[in-house]
């Protein structure tokens, strides 16, 4: 509460806003500087190393669900992520977004 960081998209403070602008703008200026994204979940998608077909239950709505489906760990996740590089243990390609048939040919 009374931060000026917004949490999942709302501002909570103890009192009302009297200066709303000001209070908008300090708002702006903090979260250009933070990373707020960082704790909302982001989508993992999953294509077989063998295959290039997408991985049953892919995509995944967070890496934790990926981590559990695939077992495999975050960390593992993290790292992979976006690379082109085949995750080792499971032999998959994990992106954050859903590849066209262009970006699975190259």
């Amino acid at each position: 509460m009374d931060t000026n960081i917004p949490f999942r998209g709302k501002l909570y403070y103890s009192q009302p806003i009297l200066n709303l602008k000001e209070i908008f703008d300090s708002v702006k200026n903090v979260s250009n500087e933070l990373k707020l994204n960082s704790n909302i979940a982001k989508k993992v998608w999953a294509y077989d190393a063998k295959t290039l077909e997408l991985i049953k239950g892919s995509p995944f709505v967070s890496k934790s669900q990926a981590s559990k489906a695939l077992g495999i760990s975050r960390d593992v996740i993290n790292y992979f992520i976006d690379t082109n590089k085949s995750e080792g243990i499971k032999s998959t390609y994990l992106y954050s977004n859903q590849l066209n048939n262009k970006e699975i040919t190259k």
